[in-house]
C-alpha cells in the first residue's frame, strides 16, 4: 500500500508539471484578458444584484402605478440617452482598440463634442415637447425635461467606463461602475424609504446618480489628459460612423421601452408596474451577457483583425458558440432561481409578475448571445444593415406585440420583444459568418481600422 501511494504521488506530479509550465508560457495578453474577464463579470454580478436588492424595498414604498410612472420615467431618459449619445461608445471602442495611436485622444475629445451638442439640443428642444407628452407619461412637463436631462447625464457617463475597457483597466472600470449603482443604492433609500418621496424621489435619484457620475468621470478623464482637441474631421468621421447606426440603436431601444408605452395606453400605469417588476427581474440575466461582453470586446475586435485564414475564422466561430452555451447555461440557472425564491421578497401587490418574466428571461438571453456575434457587423462597418435591421425589427414588434395584446391581454406584448429579439440574433449570426468569411473581405468591406485612419 505504501508503495502503491508513493508512486501515484509523481503521477499526479506529472500531471501537474505540465499544466504549470504551460499557464507560465501563456502570453502577458492573455493573462490581463482572463483577469479583466473575471473582473468584468464579478462588476456586472454587483450591478445586477443591487438593483435587485431594491426591489423589495421599491414593491414596499411604491405602489405599482407608482413603479409604472418609474419605470415611464426610466424609459424616456434611456431613449434620451441613445439619441443624444449617437453611437459614441462604439465608435470610441473601435478608435481606442484599431485606431491610429496618435489620434485617440482627439477622436476621444470629437466624440465628447457630438454628445454635448445633442445632449444640449435635446433638453432644450424636451420644454415645449414636455408640455404635450409630460401628461401623456403620467407625470408634469417639468419632470419630462428632467428624464431628458438625465439621459444626457447618461451618454457622458457611457464614455468613461469605455475608455477604460479599451485600455484593459479592469479594476478602475469596475470601482466606477460599482460607484454608480451604490450612489443610486443610497440616494434611492434616502428619498424613497428615509423621506418617503414616492416616484419622485426615485426618479431624482436616478437623475442625481448620472449627473454626479458624468461629472466625475470628465473630471478624472481631464486628469488623466485621456482628452484632447477636438477635430474636425473626427467629429464628421465619428457622426458619419456614429449617426449611421443611430437608426439601429434606437429603434432597438425604442422596443426595449417600447413596451412600456403600450401597456401605458391599453392598460394602465398599475398594469406597466408590475411588468416593470418583471422586467428588472428578466434584465438580471443581461448582467452575463454584458459580462462577457465587457470583458471580450476589446479582444475579439483585435481577433477579427487578425483572422487571415479560415483555421483562425473557424476559431472565432468556435468561440462564439462557446460563449452561447455558457450564457443559456447560466442564464437557465437564474430562471430557475426566480422561479423559486423571488415572490418571497416580492410585494405580494406584485406578484403577477411570473405571467410576464419567463417570456421576458428568453428575449433577455437573445439579447445576450447577440453579443458575441455582433462584433463583425460593426468592424466592417455595416452600417447599413444596421439601419435596416432597425426599422425592420420595430416593425416586427409593433405588429407583434399589437397581434399579441389583441390575443393575449397584457402579456401579449412580451411575445413581440421575443420576435425583435430573436430577429436581431438572426441577423447577427447571418452577417458574422458572412463578413468574416474570406472570399467577402475582397468585396469592398471596409474593415474598421482602414476607415478610421
Amino acid at each position: 500500500m505504501r508503495h502503491e501511494r508513493g508512486r501515484a504521488r509523481p503521477r499526479s506530479a506529472k500531471g501537474i508539471a505540465p499544466l504549470l509550465r504551460r499557464l507560465q508560457t501563456l502570453p502577458p495578453g492573455v493573462i490581463r484578458s482572463a483577469r479583466a474577464a473575471l473582473v468584468y463579470f464579478g462588476t456586472s454580478a454587483v450591478n445586477a444584484v443591487l438593483p435587485l436588492l431594491l426591489l423589495p424595498l421599491l414593491t414596499t414604498h411604491l405602489t405599482p402605478a407608482d413603479y409604472g410612472t418609474v419605470a415611464l420615467f426610466q424609459a424616456i431618459a434611456l431613449l434620451a440617452s441613445v439619441l443624444t449619445h449617437c453611437g459614441m461608445a462604439s465608435t470610441v471602442m473601435r478608435s481606442l482598440t484599431v485606431g491610429p495611436e496618435g489620434e485617440r485622444r482627439d477622436y476621444l475629445a470629437s466624440a465628447l463634442v457630438v454628445i454635448g451638442v445633442c445632449a444640449s439640443a435635446a433638453t432644450l428642444a424636451s420644454w415645449p415637447l414636455g408640455l404635450m407628452l409630460g401628461p401623456a407619461a403620467g407625470f408634469s412637463d417639468g419632470w419630462f425635461v428632467l428624464a431628458i436631462a438625465t439621459g444626457g447625464f447618461m451618454s457622458f457617463n457611457q464614455i468613461f467606463p469605455v475608455v477604460l475597457q479599451a485600455r484593459h483597466e479592469a479594476i478602475a472600470f469596475a470601482i466606477v461602475q460599482i460607484a454608480t449603482a451604490v450612489l443610486n443604492l443610497c440616494l434611492t433609500l434616502v428619498l424613497v424609504v428615509g423621506l418617503d418621496k414616492g416616484w419622485q424621489g426615485r426618479s431624482a435619484a436616478i437623475a442625481a446618480t448620472y449627473l454626479v457620475m458624468s461629472l466625475v468621470s470628465l473630471g478624472v478623464m481631464l486628469a488623466r489628459r485621456d482628452i484632447g482637441l477636438p477635430r474636425r474631421r473626427h467629429v464628421v468621421d465619428a457622426l458619419k460612423l456614429g449617426g449611421s447606426t443611430l437608426p439601429h440603436t434606437l429603434l432597438n431601444t425604442a422596443m426595449t421601452v417600447g413596451d412600456r408605452f403600450l401597456l401605458s395606453f391599453f392598460f394602465s400605469d398599475a398594469v406597466v408596474g408590475i411588468y416593470a417588476a418583471a422586467s428588472q427581474m428578466a434584465s438580471g440575466l443581461l448582467f452575463i451577457g454584458m459580462a462577457i461582453h465587457g470583458a471580450i470586446q476589446p479582444t475579439a475586435m483585435r481577433m477579427i483583425a487578425a483572422a487571415k485564414t479560415e483555421a483562425q475564422r473557424r476559431r472565432l466561430g468556435k468561440i462564439a458558440l462557446w460563449l452561447t452555451a455558457m450564457i443559456v447555461t447560466m442564464a437557465l440557472v437564474y430562471m430557475v432561481l426566480v422561479f423559486l425564491f423571488a415572490e418571497r421578497f416580492i410585494n405580494p401587490r406584485f406578484h403577477g409578475f411570473l405571467e410576464y418574466f419567463y417570456l421576458l428571461g428568453f428575449a433577455a438571453i437573445l439579447q445576450s448571445v447577440y453579443f458575441p456575434f455582433s462584433y463583425a457587423l460593426f468592424y466592417y462597418r455595416a452600417t447599413r444593415l444596421l439601419a435596416a435591421t432597425g426599422v425592420a425589427l420595430a416593425a416586427v414588434f409593433m405588429a407583434v406585440a399589437l397581434v399579441g395584446i389583441f390575443l393575449f391581454g397584457s402579456v401579449g406584448v412580451s411575445l413581440g420583444i421575443v420576435a425583435a429579439r430573436g430577429g436581431l440574433l438572426a441577423v447577427a449570426v447571418i452577417w458574422s459568418i458572412r463578413l468574416t468569411s474570406l472570399p467577402q473581405r475582397g468585396r469592398g468591406m471596409v474593415p474598421v481600422a482602414q476607415a478610421t485612419g
